[in-house]
């Protein structure tokens, strides 16, 4: 349905905006800092 949607540009941009937002190297980078930290007891 997405494909015939009228608003497909907008929901693709949506859908840019959040990939980049929540899977953006720096996002992950400090995701994997933060589990680490907790892990580890260190919180820098």
């Amino acid at each position: 349905w997405v494909l015939t949607e009228p608003e497909y540009a907008e929901l693709s941009a949506q859908a840019c905006r959040k990939a980049i937002g929540n899977y953006s190297e720096s996002i992950i980078a400090k995701k994997y800092t933060e589990v680490y930290n907790k892990i580890t007891g260190k919180y820098a």
